[in-house]
């Protein structure tokens, strides 16, 4: 080999490595445990009125922003409501917040579902990247009765599992902030 071929082929495997570790690090989110979150105003999906995230201080609440189409056969959004559920007799309010482009689908899609939790309508997600600077959908913020944030779920999560349940209920006993990767 070459000098000039052993100098591309060192840059080449630098390049993959950095690739690979992008790929491999934990989803860097806007919102960390321990911060606070932006106010959020969004339409009730399917229904009149619109609900501010700031609206449930005093509460602690569970706020999911999912886009609907990623989860065609709604094996996600039993998970929520099941959650929800589970969750009810703790004072723990559970909110999605639909980022699909088509409000009138979603609406559809989560009657078929049959789903008890409130949901609210950002059409594509523009607020939550805006306000929230989310990059990706799903993307989940456990908040304390202050609105404080407790745990933060960045990415793909199935929700009924011990990894998800177990820190919510920890961040609820000991108010310690943590992030679930």
């Amino acid at each position: 080999m070459t000098k000039r071929e052993l100098v591309w082929a060192a840059v080449l495997l630098l390049v993959a490595g950095g690739l690979l570790a992008l790929l491999l690090a934990p989803r860097a989110t806007y919102i960390q445990a321990g911060g606070g979150v932006p106010n959020l105003t969004l339409p009730v999906l399917g229904g009149p009125g619109q609900q501010s995230v700031y609206g449930f201080r005093g509460l602690p609440l569970l706020l999911i922003f999912l886009d609907t189409r990623s989860d065609p056969d709604g094996a996600q959004v039993l998970q929520l409501e099941r959650l929800s559920e589970a969750l009810r007799p703790r004072a723990v309010r559970l909110v999605v917040v639909a980022t699909d482009p088509d409000p009138a689908q979603a609406d559809r899609f989560l009657q078929k579902m049959h789903v008890r939790f409130l949901v609210l309508s950002d059409p594509s997600g523009v607020k939550a990247r805006e306000v929230y600077h989310i990059q990706s959908f799903p993307e989940g913020y456990l908040l304390e009765q202050t609105g404080r944030v407790k745990t933060v779920f960045p990415g793909t999560t199935r929700w009924i599992t011990p990894d998800v349940v177990t820190p919510i209920l920890e961040a609820l006993a000991k108010g310690v902030p943590r992030r679930v990767q």
